[in-house]
């Protein structure tokens, strides 16, 4: 199976996951790649820029803003995660996502300068 670009950077954030000490399971959350199902109870959404230094500005498509405003609205623990090239990943929480887009939004969203 061919190893894709994509695929690099979701293991970035995946390994960051599955070496806490909570974590137990991990499967695909969706059709959509890049959306994960940690635990059974909590999902994750990678999004990757593969620049190695900042600013790093993410943009988040109306497709992906539905299946994070679907999650949310059952009230289902929502991470997401921007990998950030080779350097580091952030990870938002529910609360944060809620700060930086508006998931309701039919327009793509941008997120903008996750510094190191």
């Amino acid at each position: 199976m061919k190893i894709q670009e994509q695929d690099q950077y979701h293991g970035a954030a995946l390994t960051q996951i599955v070496e806490h000490e909570s974590f137990k399971a991990l499967n695909r959350a969706s059709e959509k790649y890049g959306h994960y199902l940690v635990n059974t109870d909590k999902h994750v959404f990678v999004k990757y820029r593969t620049a190695n230094r900042s600013p790093w500005t993410f943009t988040v498509q109306p497709d992906e803003l539905a299946a994070i405003k679907t999650e949310t609205d059952q009230d289902h623990e929502v991470f997401l995660c921007l990998v950030c090239g080779g350097k580091t990943v952030c990870a938002l929480n529910s609360e944060e996502i809620k700060n930086v887009i508006d998931s309701s939004s039919q327009n793509p969203l941008f997120i903008r300068d996750c510094r190191e």
